[in-house]
């Protein structure tokens, strides 16, 4: 068994590096491993001179057993089983004039990204640092009420050419709201205060 996952595990490291390999930018860039989220994804940082970004590493995920209703637990929770909502939001987001991380070079089917980064302000770490509590809840509220304007439940989400149109479904939305309580002390600040610039340009007289 250990020799199986040992095996799954270096295919998928041969993977990362022949996608790296293909990009003329990151080709030779150092790569720092870094702390993943509450999921099954990966993260490193890719850095070169005067530049950096973040190389995702999120292959699909096949469903578990059933758990309830003869549902898998991903059924149920609605989760992504590969990049390609990851993807869909981001680009509906930019079209809507909100900020997204931008996507520089993927592989949809083998579920590698290079994003933007986005650096190391999380919450946690401002919070420890003094910054207000209140100031910081306010800029993620205000984006949160910037994203429900300017992108509608129901709406398709685009994805150019690549295959699927997920859309916003006001149940998914509540239960991505409920987890993302629970982990907003690791979100990067930047995002939420470039989307609370964005509230306030469009509010503005």
């Amino acid at each position: 068994m250990k020799s199986c996952a040992a095996a799954a595990r270096a295919e998928r490291i041969a993977a990362l590096f022949a996608f790296l390999d293909a990009q003329a930018v990151w080709r030779e860039a150092h790569l720092t491993y870094m702390q993943g989220d509450a999921s099954a994804r990966a993260y490193a940082r890719l850095t070169m001179p005067g530049t950096f970004a973040i190389l995702m590493d999120a292959p699909r995920q096949p469903d578990g057993p059933p758990v309830r209703d003869g549902k898998p637990y991903s059924r149920i929770a609605h989760l992504a089983e590969d990049v390609r909502p990851f993807v869909a939001i981001g680009h509906a987001l930019s079209r809507a004039g909100l900020s997204a991380p931008a996507i520089h070079a993927h592989d949809l089917d083998t579920g590698i990204l290079i994003v933007e980064d986005l650096g190391d302000r999380v919450y946690g770490a401002e919070l420890a640092n003094g910054r207000s509590q209140a100031e910081l809840y306010r800029a993620a509220v205000d984006t949160l009420v910037a994203v429900r304007a300017r992108l509608p439940i129901g709406a398709a989400l685009p994805l150019r050419r690549l295959g699927e149109q997920p859309c916003l479904d006001e149940v998914r939305l509540q239960r991505r709201h409920d987890h993302r309580i629970e982990l907003d002390a690791g979100h990067p600040l930047e995002l939420f205060e470039r989307g609370l610039r964005a509230r306030r340009r469009s509010v503005a007289p």
